[in-house]
Parts: C-alpha cells; sequence; structure tokens
C-alpha cells in the first residue's frame, strides 16, 4: 500500500512539473535585440519624427522597452519613446529609474541621460525624443505580450 502512494505521489509530481514546465513555456518574452528591432520597426512604420525636448516636464511614469529604449508619460494622456545613445542593461528589471537633467522642467535629447537606482552609473544619453499619440502608447507596451 506505501509503495502506490509513492507511486501516485511519484506520479503527481511528474504532471506538476509538466504543467509547470508547460505555463512557463508559454511565456515568451522578448529577447534584447527582439526588443531593439521591434521598438525601431515601430518608429520607421509609424515615422516618427524627434524633437529636441519635452518643456514643462514631469514624469509621470515610465515603462521600459527592452535595453535601448524607454517610455515615459508626462500625464496619463501624453506619452513619449526615448531611445538611448547606448545600452541601458539594468533598465528592463528596475522598480525606479534616475533622470539626469540640464533643467528640472524639461527633458532634452543629448543632454539629458536616464540610469537605474541599482546602477547610477554609467548613465545612458538620451539620444532622440519622439512624442506618441495614446494608440502608439498602447501599441509599444503591448509588444512583449505578442498582443
Amino acid at each position: 500500500m506505501r509503495q502506490s502512494n509513492t507511486m501516485g505521489g511519484l506520479a503527481l509530481t511528474a504532471m506538476l512539473s509538466l504543467i509547470i514546465m508547460s505555463v512557463t513555456g508559454c511565456s515568451t518574452h522578448l529577447s534584447r535585440e527582439e526588443w531593439k528591432t521591434q521598438v525601431e520597426a515601430k518608429i520607421d512604420e509609424w515615422q516618427l519624427q524627434p524633437v529636441d525636448n519635452i518643456t514643462t516636464f514631469r514624469l509621470d511614469s515610465w515603462a521600459s522597452l527592452g535595453e535601448w529604449h524607454l517610455m515615459v508619460r508626462t500625464s496619463p494622456f501624453k506619452a513619449y519613446l526615448l531611445a538611448l545613445g547606448s545600452r541601458c542593461p539594468d533598465l528592463t528589471y528596475s522598480q525606479s529609474l534616475l533622470l539626469k537633467q540640464q533643467l528640472s522642467t524639461s527633458l532634452m535629447a543629448k543632454f539629458d541621460s536616464v540610469a537605474t537606482v541599482d546602477t547610477p552609473v554609467p548613465q545612458c544619453r538620451i539620444e532622440r525624443i519622439y512624442p506618441l499619440t495614446r494608440e502608439q502608447d498602447k501599441a509599444l507596451r503591448a509588444l512583449d505580450s505578442g498582443s
């Protein structure tokens, strides 16, 4: 009797392992290069035009789009895509963002930079700033979910 319980326990463990592997196998996340490629493809597709700065800048929220791009919102309805001049590896996993701004009320391409609290140095310079529509904001946020 004890042996059958052990066999049943082993079978249950094997089945649970298979279910866990199946669930985690379905969860796909974009690689570093896939992020960069997909975001740059959207920039080209939408023919986004960069701006030099965001005046009256106040960070409302932000989202990482891999290690080369970042979305920031200045309000719940106004979003911008920031293209970084170098790879910012901790951006994907960080909970906090540091902004180094020349002027506290604006965000300027080629002058200002971002970093994470975990790795404040080196900082990643903001190369380009693209204004986004609400639809573009949603589309970029959905890239990693495959929607």
